[in-house]
């Protein structure tokens, strides 16, 4: 889970950078994932410790919960805008759901091959000297 908070951090950030400085006319409230990110970063860094672990991620949650209530409201506006368009709305949810199947199977995979035996065969133990008397008589 640590990772992930550091990965969502590093997006977050990553969104609200360029959502400031990729447009001519930009606002500060482009910067408001940023503002989300960075304090997941921080709370991934601290995580690292074990000693700080459930603190972090508690604060990590804590700052996620507050970024979901506070942009609620643009799922709202997205939605209203979307259903204007069925077809963004087909395949927006098409896209998501092959994201959706393509992480829950890529980690699927990867947790299988984690679990599979080592490839190299096991050493022949040697016959013992009673193994060989027994098979004489």
């Amino acid at each position: 889970m640590v990772w992930t908070t550091l990965l969502f951090g590093a997006i977050l950030t990553a969104i609200g950078m360029g959502g400031y400085y990729g447009v001519e006319q930009a606002s500060w409230t482009a910067m408001i994932p940023a503002a989300l990110g960075v304090p997941l970063l921080i709370s991934g860094l601290l995580a690292l410790k074990p000693a700080f672990r459930q603190n972090a991620m508690r604060a990590a949650v804590f700052m996620t919960l507050l970024g979901l209530v506070g942009t609620a409201h643009s799922l709202l506006q997205l939605a209203q805008l979307v259903l204007r368009e069925p077809g963004l709305v087909t395949g927006s949810v098409t896209a998501v759901l092959c994201g959706m199947f393509l992480w829950i199977s890529l980690k699927a995979f990867l947790e299988a091959r984690r679990r599979r035996p080592d490839p190299k065969p096991s050493p022949v133990a040697p016959v013992s000297e009673s193994a060989g008397k027994d098979a004489e008589a």
